[in-house]
């Protein structure tokens, strides 16, 4: 109509990412959820049931837990992340080759 669109302006802003974006206390939930092994479909009804206009989609809620989980696992390998948790938890135990740190035996 001006030259720079060539659609209609919409009704409604219905799966728009700008309007379904998570807000900063909403991701902190999200993470928490997510830390207790919260499914996403769970995590969005409970986003439906606390606010009836939220816009929030699924695959947001996708981005959000995958940010969370990286940032649990900072700069490791998804193995040297594996191996953390499973010492952490004393479910493992690894022995490497003595000139590297290459995992030879892994329990």
């Amino acid at each position: 109509m001006c030259g720079l669109h060539n659609h209609e302006l919409v009704n409604t802003f219905e799966n728009n990412s700008f309007v379904g974006r998570i807000k900063e206390e909403d991701k902190k939930h999200v993470d928490e959820l997510t830390k207790y092994h919260v499914a996403p479909s769970h995590i969005l009804s409970s986003f439906r049931d606390r606010d009836k206009e939220n816009m929030t989609n699924i695959s947001q809620i996708y981005k959000q837990q995958s940010t969370y989980i990286n940032n649990l696992k900072g700069p490791k390998t998804d193995m040297q992340h594996l191996l953390k948790l499973l010492e952490d938890k004393k479910y493992a135990w690894s022995m490497t080759h003595e000139d590297s740190n290459v995992v030879r035996d892994m329990f």
